[in-house]
């Protein structure tokens, strides 16, 4: 990592004796400041490796002059009880933060009123499923993605928990929400469906038997909006023929 002509990134390594471990990431300079960049990775160091870095720093001799970002998933004590979180209200990782920032990435892009729409829906969306849960800023990894391209494919719309859907240009205000919610909400609910083995059954009783059909394959998310309406409509409206016995 280079700034012009300043290297700020160099080589970290930290010799643990007693576990006869050798620790090696990088650390960052600040001026005066050093900031080692700890991760406790899959096959990596032992959080109580991380604990044992943690009291190092700011104390002993060669880290006085250090602080240290740690990257983990733990509720490990020793960590958690002498550092700061960036994911606390106001910090730069805290849930309302991430959601500011998305909110006037969205305005201040170059996306279509619809995909803009979209983003926004999914966002408001995702803000009621977290409610009241723990998250970090991967759980927006999807927007934070599409954030860097200048519009949404047929493709990314799974990815927003909708169908692709051609009509939504033609709607507007109220209609094009209510179309959207509708999107969204037959979407989860063949989500759920193939989540308990795609039961053609329980298709069908919303789509029909041609719907039922087309919606238990692997590649139901190909599936435009439109399509999904023809198939609501059309068991609507097919007569449906009951046997009763005569006893």
């Amino acid at each position: 990592m280079i700034n012009r002509e300043n290297i700020i990134s160099v080589p970290f390594l930290y010799r643990d004796e007693k576990r006869e471990q050798v620790y090696k990431s990088y650390q960052l300079s600040f001026g005066p400041v050093k900031l080692i960049i700890a991760a406790a990775m899959e096959n990596g160091p032992h959080p109580d490796f991380l604990a044992t870095l943690r009291n190092l720093v700011g104390v002993e001799e060669n880290y006085r002059d250090k602080g240290i970002l740690f990257l983990h998933c733990s509720s490990l004590d020793s960590i958690l009880g002498g550092a700061g979180s960036l994911c606390k209200e106001g910090m730069p990782l805290s849930i309302e933060t991430i959601e500011r920032d998305i909110r006037n990435k969205i305005k201040d892009n170059e996306f279509s009123d619809v995909d803009k729409e979209i983003l926004n829906f999914y966002l408001e969306n995702k803000r009621k499923e977290l409610d009241g849960i723990p998250a970090s800023i991967f759980e927006y990894e999807d927007l934070i993605d599409t954030l860097g391209d200048s519009h949404i494919t047929e493709e990314d719309y799974s990815r927003f928990e909708l169908f692709p859907d051609d009509q939504l240009e033609c709607a507007g205000g109220k209609k094009r929400k209510a179309r959207l919610e509708a999107n969204h909400g037959n979407f989860v609910r063949i989500s759920e469906i193939h989540s308990y083995g795609a039961d053609e059954t329980a298709l069908e009783k919303y789509y029909g038997e041609e719907g039922a059909k087309r919606l238990k394959r692997e590649d139901w998310r190909k599936v435009t909006y439109p399509e999904i309406e023809k198939f609501i409509a059309d068991r609507k409206y097919k007569a449906v023929i009951e046997y009763f016995p005569i006893i």
